[in-house]
């Protein structure tokens, strides 16, 4: 818990980059990449309390914004979700393993849905914009357009471009699992924790009845 709580404000800002960088390159993007991937991260089951709930309603909107975005959910209770709230959006069900998150280098851009842990007794939604734009491979075109990027890019931006698109990409991606992980762990303890509530105060009853 506390390595991921402690580099999260890195990562956090390197998404920012991330997503800034994306912008910038938008009118060099490679059109022969798919333009948005919008993914789900959820469990395989509902044993988590409330926390992919709140995500699935973040998750949502984002489909309405995004119509000709691919979906990908990754868990089985995100595919219930979806299958119960959304049956006609149609959905492809994920199992999360490195060639998925390679698979997603075809995307310019990528919305990550996942939960964050803030204490024990809380966890949020979580949206994070990660930019895979790679540079069309023009040259002239790129020679022209260098003058006027937001920023300067050494040793030039097609490299630059590729390792957001790919290095930086599965690290941000990593670490919105970990935090997924993290969130859905101490939403389970919230979960369990209220499930005994009314158990200990039965136990409680009982004890007194028979004691009597």
């Amino acid at each position: 818990r506390e390595a991921i709580v402690a580099s999260r404000d890195y990562y956090t800002g390197l998404s920012h980059l991330s997503a800034e960088i994306g912008d910038d390159f938008a009118p060099l993007q490679n059109e022969a990449k798919h333009d948005t991937a919008l993914v789900f991260l959820s469990a395989d089951n509902s044993l988590y309390g409330d926390i992919f709930d709140k995500v699935c309603s973040s998750f949502l909107p984002a489909i309405r914004a995004n119509p000709k975005a691919d979906v990908f959910v990754v868990g089985q209770l995100g595919i219930t979700l979806m299958k119960t709230l959304a049956p006609k959006v149609p959905i492809k069900e994920i199992t999360m393993s490195p060639d998925f998150v390679k698979s997603l280098f075809d995307y310019n851009h990528v919305q990550l849905f996942y939960g964050e842990f803030k204490s024990i007794a809380k966890q949020e939604s979580q949206l994070r914009i990660i930019s895979a734009n790679e540079l069309k491979p023009d040259k002239m075109l790129l020679s022209d357009m260098e003058i006027k990027l937001k920023y300067l890019y050494e040793p030039t931006p097609t490299e630059i471009a590729s390792v957001f698109a790919q290095q930086i990409f599965s690290g941000l991606f990593q670490q919105a699992s970990s935090e997924n992980e993290l969130a859905k762990n101490a939403s389970r303890l919230m979960h369990l924790d209220q499930a005994l509530t009314p158990i200990d105060r039965h136990l409680t009853t009982d004890t007194k009845k028979y004691r009597t």
